[in-house]
């Protein structure tokens, strides 16, 4: 994945943010069931989440460290 779209992602999104809100920020690139289906079978890091109540959160850095390493 091209780093200029990384460092704009990382500009515009929030340190961390709602899981379900992943569609809104890469314009529906990722979708949040994707990423749920990949967490299901072991592909989507659960290092990349945080747990607050019932709501998983997603933590920027790591989660666009983990995109670039996979789509590349």
């Amino acid at each position: 994945m091209n780093e200029s779209i990384i460092e704009q992602l990382r500009a515009e999104m929030p340190a961390i943010f709602a899981g379900k809100t992943v569609d809104e920020y890469t314009g529906g690139a990722v979708r949040w069931r994707t990423l749920q289906n990949m967490k299901a079978r072991g592909e989507f890091p659960q290092s990349i989440l945080l747990r607050f109540g019932k709501k998983d959160v997603i933590q920027r850095d790591r989660f666009l460290e983990w995109l670039k390493e996979t789509f590349g």
